[in-house]
């Protein structure tokens, strides 16, 4: 959950302030078994399928739809470790946050668990607009 808190001067706009109040748990929905785990590849995923609808199963439209909106493919989102593992690919989250490729992931100096815990800690910048919005919106 992020917590976003807007301020300024008491006396700017105090005619003009109202609060928002929510109905407990309004806005917040997360499915029903919504799977936690990662997509692993499949024979699909190695060039037979060029949409890329299978490899992306359920979410393929919505992969579709932010590859449009940053003009740019999705990376893949699992890269393999020293061990040969498949693990979260850091480039894959930038990727979902919507920031520039290689904001966080080029980076001097910044390990690839550090990439991925600052990009865990981060805020999409899109929810961070909204929220501003709806917070100064009066």
């Amino acid at each position: 959950m992020r917590v976003f808190i807007a301020g300024w001067p008491a006396a700017a706009h105090a005619d003009r302030i109202r609060v928002r109040r929510r109905r407990e748990g309004a806005g917040l929905v997360r499915p029903a078994g919504t799977p936690q785990r990662l997509l692993k590849p499949t024979a699909v995923d190695r060039g037979a399928d060029p949409a890329g609808v299978q490899r992306w199963r359920e979410f393929a439209p919505a992969i579709a739809t932010w590859t449009q909106v940053l003009g740019r493919p999705a990376p893949e989102p699992v890269e393999p470790n020293a061990r040969g593992n498949l693990r979260l690919n850091a480039r894959f989250v930038e990727w979902m946050m919507g920031l520039p490729d290689g904001h966080v992931t080029d980076t001097p100096g910044v390990s690839r668990e550090a990439a991925v815990r600052l990009l865990g800690n981060g805020v999409v910048p899109q929810q961070a607009h909204l929220a501003l919005r709806l917070l100064l919106d009066f």
